[in-house]
């Protein structure tokens, strides 16, 4: 890796639905397009760790859950502008509630994107014991490794939350690198156990997102700051307070 930033997006929602982490088909396309006006070449996460190539004009871009949206929506204008991207899928929840099922996740592994774990419930794995947390990633990996019949080997953590603990049953497990939601551009020195990445939200535009995958000193240390608030409040209110706060103010997923 060398300096190269990693997008994260959630559901692709029309307008007027959604909420604070998704973003409409338009609004996406105008960022997709935005990269591609920049030269960008796009890589799988795989790709972003390999280490065979330096050049710094490519991102990685990732959505987390599984969201059918992405199927219907994301895959669609993805491959328009000739980008793959990796879809990290809870693998509890394959088929429910709005989440793409086996099928759609083996067609696209099939046509070159990436599937990876994001756990198997999407629980906060720093609040389990450690039977769940070898539980999450071991049995969320071998689902997903059989539908698609590839290689499951990156994990995003649900809501970005990473430890000693995870880190340590992540490589037990056989992973060979963690994504969190820290916000961050990665080289070569990145710990591969704790990968940055940019969450993009509903109301940011393109210019604005480029500005972070580019990001000034003032500007980096910003947005880590406001990480660290909200990593302060989960521990404070609990998981379910937060959430329940962040639904009331801004309609936002419980997933991340």
């Amino acid at each position: 890796m060398n300096g190269t930033p990693c997008v994260l997006f959630h559901a692709v929602c029309p307008p007027r639905s959604g909420n604070l982490y998704s973003v409409t088909p338009a609004r996406l396309e105008e960022h997709l397009r935005s990269i591609a006006a920049r030269g960008c070449r796009t890589l799988t996460v795989e790709e972003s760790i390999s280490g065979n190539d330096d050049r710094t004009d490519q991102v990685v871009i990732t959505f987390d859950d599984g969201s059918r949206t992405n199927f219907d929506h994301a895959a669609p204008l993805l491959e328009r502008y000739g980008m793959t991207a990796t879809f990290f899928v809870i693998a509890g929840r394959i088929g429910a509630g709005g989440k793409m099922d086996r099928p759609q996740i083996a067609d696209l592994a099939r046509r070159g994107f990436s599937i990876q774990s994001h756990g198997l419930t999407h629980i906060d794995l720093s609040c389990v014991d450690d039977r769940t947390m070898r539980d999450e990633l071991r049995e969320s990996r071998a689902i997903l490794e059989e539908i698609t019949g590839k290689p499951v080997t990156h994990f995003s953590a649900p809501f970005g939350m990473v430890d000693r603990r995870l880190v340590r049953a992540a490589q037990d497990a056989g992973y060979r690198a963690l994504w969190t939601s820290d916000f961050g551009v990665n080289d070569g020195a990145a710990d591969r156990y704790q990968l940055k990445r940019i969450l993009v939200t509903k109301n940011m535009t393109a210019r604005q997102l480029a500005e972070r995958m580019t990001p000034t000193p003032a500007a980096l240390q910003r947005l880590q700051m406001q990480k660290r608030l909200r990593d302060v409040l989960v521990r404070v209110l609990g998981r379910r307070s937060y959430d329940r706060m962040m639904m009331v103010f801004f309609g936002a997923y419980r997933e991340g």
